[in-house]
């Protein structure tokens, strides 16, 4: 099972759960991983949502989800999706009308409040304009959050699977002058040899002699409350 799958469970605490949604769930590579007795995959791509069906997930629209209510789930989760919608206070409230009483949610969102923005600016990898709609900072999903009627339970400061690559991606968009190339070649399968020289150097240097720099600018911000990334549980009131 993928390491960060597994990182992503603990914020839901352990134990099995009998209905756990997944907003934006891609694939399901997490979904699949989740121990529940129904797992519902909320996905925009039709050809997300037909892999999610031959996996023997149960799939919805998203459209189908706002208008949903009543699912009684015991957990939904927003990895990183909420920034992409146009109007987050409906998912939220679609989110509090298919919660049970005292049901979580789990948001993990960039945090444009964040060191390595004031460090870096426009480098900073989660600084997309063409592709978040919203960048929220905690006050901000704070203020939406309480507006719908959740209550924040925890935050967590020390996301390891967006951080640390994102400080990695950072770091190499400010050195190489490159936009984000380790994720384009990771998840929009770029072709390698369009790379620049520099965008390579940098790379492999903050993947191996820099990553010092990296874990000491993940602590810095962690430590300080304003990581590049962080994750909200709250409960539903």
């Amino acid at each position: 099972m993928n390491f960060f799958y597994l990182v992503r469970r603990l914020y839901a605490g352990l134990g099995r759960k009998n209905l756990w949604i997944d907003v934006g769930a891609g694939e399901g590579a997490f979904l699949a991983s989740v121990e529940a007795k129904r797992r519902i995959g909320v996905e925009a791509s039709p050809v997300a949502r037909k892999i999610l069906a031959e996996k023997k997930l149960e799939v919805i629209g998203e459209r189908q989800f706002l208008k949903s209510q009543g699912l009684g789930a015991d957990v939904i989760s927003f990895w990183h999706v909420l920034e992409h919608t146009d109007e987050p206070w409906e998912y939220l409230a679609a989110v509090w009308r298919n919660l049970r009483k005292g049901g979580r949610l789990i948001v993990g969102v960039p945090n444009i409040d964040s060191l390595e923005f004031d460090l870096f600016g426009r480098h900073w990898f989660h600084l997309a304009p063409s592709y978040h709609i919203w960048h929220f900072s905690l006050r901000s999903l704070k203020i939406l959050l309480e507006r719908q009627n959740f209550k924040i339970e925890m935050v967590d400061f020390w996301s390891v699977e967006h951080q640390l690559a994102g400080i990695i991606q950072t770091l190499v968009n400010w050195s190489s002058g490159t936009i984000n190339i380790l994720h384009r070649l990771v998840r929009r399968n770029a072709y390698m040899g369009s790379v620049p020289l520099a965008g390579w150097f940098w790379s492999f240097f903050f993947l191996s002699l820099g990553l010092p720099l990296v874990l000491f600018l993940w602590t810095c911000g962690s430590l300080s409350g304003r990581p590049g990334t962080i994750v909200v549980v709250a409960k539903k009131i």
